[in-house]
């Protein structure tokens, strides 16, 4: 299937080599219980699987090592010089079970096949209106197919620190702000359940999961998602720049003060059964 490409107005974090580096953490972080709650939603040998989002192919990857020998990988993402290196990475990982393509989420309906398992993370919050694009992803799973996705709150993020410093706080109202300017489904995580239960999804299940921060390269998720949104944040005048670069300093002297620790987003784990 050719390319499909449009650009995502709603996403307001960077896109390409610019976001790596947050994006790569992110795996680290949340990967262990994604992958633990995938595997108990049946994903498993020979799966037909769809990843919306796929960003660099960090899950892809181990979805396609997941599924072998026959299972095969449709990895979707709109930005293609993020997929330029998800190939690449797919390309040294030695994986060739993943068919990576350039696609608007409002274009799914343009694959013609169905799916055993669809899966996202953090890529609906991004494309309103939402519920139409859960209606699409129900006509894409096969009878018994599951979709399993993971949902932020950015409005009740659960994220704290201790001892509390108030560059964390900061950095939730900052998000709140830009996501409401960008359209964004800011409390996703609380009406999935019923998103997903009024498509017609059954035997739903959800869980939360919320990963502690402790090391310094955990802890630049913040500063690095202040930075690869710069120009937006600028842009729609969140901040002056004198101001968000003096941010961007506090926040690197918080990740590297080893006597705090932080709560990063409180992630809503759900599947549902077609």
């Amino acid at each position: 299937m050719k390319d499909q490409t449009l650009s995502n107005k709603n996403y307001f974090i960077g896109t390409g080599n610019t976001d790596s580096e947050r994006l790569r953490i992110i795996n680290n972080v949340y990967n262990p219980v994604t992958f633990q709650f995938l595997k108990e939603s049946g994903l498993s040998s020979n799966k037909n699987v769809l990843e919306i989002g796929c960003g660099y192919g960090h899950t892809a990857i181990l979805i396609a090592q997941q599924i072998l020998p026959n299972g095969k990988v449709t990895a979707v993402d709109y930005s293609n010089d993020t997929l330029e290196i998800a190939r690449d990475n797919a390309k040294k990982a030695g994986i060739s079970n993943i068919d990576f393509i350039s696609m608007d989420i409002n274009n799914l309906g343009l694959l013609d096949q169905t799916f055993d398992f669809i899966f996202g993370r953090w890529v609906l919050e991004f494309c309103a209106p939402v519920k139409e694009h859960i209606t699409n992803i129900y006509k894409l799973l096969k009878s018994h197919g599951v979709f399993v996705y993971e949902a932020l709150n950015l409005i009740n993020s659960g994220h704290f620190s201790v001892p509390k410093s108030y560059v964390v706080q900061k950095w939730c109202n900052t998000f709140i702000k830009i996501g409401e300017i960008y359209n964004s489904e800011l409390a996703l995580a609380d009406s999935i359940y019923f998103m997903l239960k009024d498509t017609g999804f059954k035997d739903i299940y959800a869980r939360r999961h919320q990963p502690i921060l402790t090391t310094p390269e955990e802890k630049t998720l913040f500063r690095l998602a202040i930075i690869n949104s710069k120009a937006n944040l600028l842009k729609n005048k969140v901040f002056i720049e004198s101001e968000l670069n003096k941010y961007i300093d506090e926040l690197k002297s918080f990740e590297n003060n080893n006597n705090i620790i932080s709560g990063f987003f409180n992630n809503t784990l759900i599947r549902g059964f077609r």
